[in-house]
């Protein structure tokens, strides 16, 4: 990657916990520590043999109607254009500040809501034209 002008971070190798947060230390306290098995080469994992997980198939069916049934009735109240587009911006601004923090999970987790957020700006916003 590096040959076409995209950055790669330095890294060393750690064997131990210990040795790992020293160079995490030297390196400025925010790593990516990724676990490495040695076993020739990309796609040969030292003889390990992927097997798939063998668990009982359990209907949860009941408890999730018993739950259903029991939650609290949804309040649907109006919301201004003005209001929803603030409400997207500060969204935006955490996605933001997420990613920064590499939470990526949370950042995506977000950003799906924005997504959900526009869409219903959109059905909204011909509707506040007619009011």
């Amino acid at each position: 990657m590096a040959q076409f002008g995209i950055p790669i971070p330095g890294g060393r190798e750690a064997s131990t916990p210990a040795e790992a947060k020293k160079i995490a230390n030297e390196l400025g306290g925010k790593v990516v520590i990724k676990a490495q098995v040695y076993a020739g080469g990309r796609g040969k994992a030292g003889g390990i043999t992927p097997q798939g997980i063998k668990k009982a198939v359990k209907d949860i069916t009941e408890r999730v109607q018993a739950v259903a049934e029991t939650r609290a009735p949804y309040m649907v109240t109006p919301v201004s254009k003005e209001e929803m587009l603030r409400l997207i911006k500060e969204l935006e601004t955490q996605m933001k500040a997420a990613a920064k923090n590499l939470e990526f999970e949370k950042a995506a987790i977000i950003r799906d809501r924005i997504i959900e957020l526009r869409k219903d700006e959109e059905l909204v916003s011909p509707i506040a034209k007619l009011q």
